[in-house]
């Protein structure tokens, strides 16, 4: 009865965080989603070849970092949140590639859309060693200035050391895929 207690009350989080997620977009700009004409149409790649913009955004202690702070590497941004099971699939892979790889130049930063205590608690939980940074509203922004025109989680992208974005993903982004679009930029 335990087991069905707490799968129900998952579910039920699960449900109410995506509610909270199209309301939220919707509320901060209704005209974000627009349907794709066809199913088979692929990822924006607008953001692709352009310079990373100017930003800035609090860690979770609070303080202010910029996105200068990773010039000369290679890049991944990740924006998650912790109620998003594909963001949560994805993190180990991102401290694994960013342990083995990290000495040869790349970085991961993670930004949270989400309740700072809930995402200080998955911190904490999950063993993240890379920098994650926390926003609201100015995060949302951020990820729509990068291509993520529909708002959705996960949503990453990669840049060269030179901040040149090369690559930008809606979805999970496995380990395999991730290492694919950073050995050649290393």
């Amino acid at each position: 009865m335990k087991n069905k207690n707490a799968f129900a009350a998952g579910l039920i989080l699960l449900i109410a965080g995506f509610v909270a997620t199209v309301l939220t977009f919707s509320l901060l700009d209704p005209h974000v989603y627009k349907p794709p004409r066809k199913r088979d149409t692929p990822h924006p790649v607008e953001a692709v070849g352009m310079h990373r913009p100017d930003f800035q955004l609090p860690d979770m202690d609070g303080k202010l970092q910029h996105v200068s702070n990773w010039d000369g590497k290679v890049v991944l941004i990740n924006f998650w949140a912790t109620w998003c099971p594909p963001c949560l699939k994805e993190i180990p892979a991102f401290i694994d590639v960013m342990k083995s790889h990290g000495d040869k130049g790349f970085q991961v930063v993670g930004i949270a859309i989400d309740n700072r205590d809930d995402v200080m608690d998955f911190i904490n939980s999950m063993d993240i060693t890379y920098p994650v940074l926390w926003g609201e509203k100015d995060a949302i922004q951020l990820a729509k200035q990068l291509g993520n025109r529909i708002g959705a989680l996960p949503y990453s992208i990669i840049m060269d050391r030179t901040g040149k974005i090369t690559l930008t993903h809606r979805g999970e982004l496995t380990r395999e895929m991730l290492l694919k679009a950073i050995n050649p930029l290393l």
